[in-house]
């Protein structure tokens, strides 16, 4: 059975290194909504199992997400993992995890199996 992960980038370089690292994990399909919507109605038609939010140089926008996609009732379990570009000027968890903007694959897998148990 396959899963989704939603990643909301608007970086084509995050946007390939999470596509690249996401094809060690067969059971996983990336998927790439262009705004909430579509990845509430996704949630409707499959298992979503990670949201990854990769916003360059738009932290408010990463926040607001963030916070949004926490308060949907078809998305508020699901895991979230921030890529920052920035450190945190606040302490507030907005996140379930998150990843340095150079993360590796050896980083990703780590949240990956820290968040998914096993995919």
């Amino acid at each position: 059975m396959s899963a989704n992960v939603c990643i909301i980038t608007n970086q084509p370089k995050q946007k390939s290194k999470l596509t690249q690292f996401l094809r060690h994990h067969p059971l996983v399909t990336a998927n790439f909504p262009r705004n909430l919507q579509q990845i509430f109605e996704l949630t409707q038609e499959s298992t979503i199992l990670l949201i990854i939010i990769a916003l360059n140089e738009a932290p408010t926008l990463a926040k607001k997400t963030c916070q949004s996609l926490k308060k949907h009732p078809q998305t508020k379990h699901t895991p979230i993992v921030l890529v920052q570009y920035k450190s945190p000027l606040e302490k507030q968890q907005l996140a379930d995890a998150y990843l340095p903007r150079d993360f590796n694959l050896q980083d990703f897998n780590q949240i990956m199996r820290q968040l998914t148990i096993g995919y």
